[in-house]
């Protein structure tokens, strides 16, 4: 779900998402009925959907995308309404929307040739039904003409953060979208192998310092540009939710957005250890060089729009932080060295002077809680401003400008590598 402040929406953008909708619903769902793969409603994603909704004041979305070789993916939502509102619309077509969003991605990632259609609309199915009521309200919004003007509109219109000033991770969820490049060639499956993997912090209800155990994940090896290569691992905690056409869907879609990422962020990963079937909390550190891939849940994030900021943001702590305690060890045996990729290291002498020059000031309150935390947050923010300052409403533009003025002007010395990145993109 996304927490948001319910606000009128802008004439245009409204317009825009209806058709968008419009489109969506009418050309696909009047089409034959595809077979939706049976690991999404039966087995337990459609239900875990069902079973995070809250009880009342709410809409949801599910929507589900069907290729032609029978792969699927699918994408959902669910935004809180306030009790006793007049009128929800809005909040229900910014739900419907993410839903699509989010399916949009998988939908990419996967490289899946369907089209994502909704499912599941405030719990009820409508799957291949065109006469349900909201589906022709739409339909019968906007003529031909109007639906092909405002669907070109829409095609070229970024995605766009809150009006707020919040400048978190999470309310910076516009940086990264489906839409933006990613570096990845392929991926190649290498079979289910022996691999060392750290238990997810919600085994160890202590909080005490994770250990390692022995798994047999599925393993792929991901190619991006510039000739680097990562291992993907995907790893079920439960025989029964095993699957090699799962664990190539989770490793093309992963794999996908970190192709997302700026290359100097990936200087230093080692792999991507993805727990399929396990609840927790997706982290990194610098100390292993790897990214840890959870899905939302009890004890973990609700990512909502802004999966990609939080591989940014964990991926900082892989590739450009410091260890919090140790030296960097390899968890498992390097297979690639990816020797083409340069090593850049950061002068912590000169953060903490940033870091005094700014008065000690913070772009949030979690940079507070330790220097690992501010870099990574600010990090975010700098890539905001200087990368995507197009999708930044004016009020976010200040806010990072007049909190960490100094930290900036210390990322834009370091001369990253920054592909696929563009400047003010």
């Amino acid at each position: 779900m996304n927490f948001f402040i319910v606000v009128e929406k802008d004439k245009m953008k409204k317009t825009i998402f209806i058709i968008c909708l419009f489109f969506l619903f009418s050309t696909s769902l009047l089409s034959k009925e595809e077979k939706i793969c049976d690991w999404i409603i039966t087995d337990g994603d459609y239900q875990k959907y069902l079973d995070d909704l809250p009880k009342s004041d709410f809409h949801s979305a599910f929507h589900v995308v069907v290729g032609s070789d029978g792969k699927c993916a699918f994408g959902w939502q669910w935004n809180y309404t306030r009790q006793n509102m007049k009128s929800t619309r809005g909040i229900q077509q910014d739900t419907v929307q993410g839903s699509f969003n989010n399916c949009e991605k998988w939908r990419k990632g996967y490289g899946i040739d369907g089209e994502c259609k909704p499912y599941d609309i405030d719990t009820e199915i409508v799957w291949n039904k065109p006469e349900h009521k909201i589906l022709k309200l739409l339909t019968e919004l906007l003529d031909e003409t109007a639906h092909k003007k405002l669907l070109d509109e829409f095609a070229t219109t970024s995605y766009q953060c809150s009006n707020s000033k919040d400048v978190s991770m999470w309310e910076l969820d516009c940086i990264i979208n489906s839409n933006d490049p990613s570096t990845l060639q392929e991926i190649i499956y290498i079979g289910e192998e022996k691999r060392n993997m750290f238990e997810p912090w919600s085994v160890r209800k202590d909080k005490s310092r994770r250990f390692l155990f022995k798994a047999t994940p599925y393993v792929f090896d991901a190619y991006f540009e510039n000739g680097k290569i990562f291992e993907i691992l995907i790893y079920f905690e439960k025989e029964k939710n095993k699957g090699k056409a799962k664990a190539e869907s989770l490793a093309n879609s992963y794999a996908f957005m970190i192709g997302q990422m700026p290359n100097v962020l990936l200087q230093r990963l080692d792999a991507a250890h993805i727990f399929a079937d396990i609840e927790g909390v997706s982290n990194a550190a610098a100390h292993d060089r790897t990214i840890d891939i959870h899905p939302a849940g009890e004890g973990g994030y609700e990512i909502g729009n802004a999966i990609e900021e939080l591989f940014m943001h964990e991926l900082v702590h892989a590739s450009l932080d410091k260890p919090i305690y140790g030296v960097y060890k390899p968890m498992n045996k390097k297979r690639h060295k990816n020797e083409t990729i340069e090593s850049k290291k950061l002068s912590w002498r000169d953060w903490r002077k940033a870091v005094k020059k700014d008065k000690k000031k913070y772009i949030n309150d979690y940079a507070k809680t330790s220097m690992h935390e501010d870099l990574a947050e600010s990090f975010i923010a700098w890539v905001a401003l200087r990368y995507k300052s197009k999708r930044l409403p004016n009020i976010k533009i200040q806010e990072i400008e007049n909190n960490i003025p100094n930290r900036i002007i210390f990322f834009d010395k370091q001369n990253f590598d920054m592909y696929p990145l563009t400047l003010n993109n």
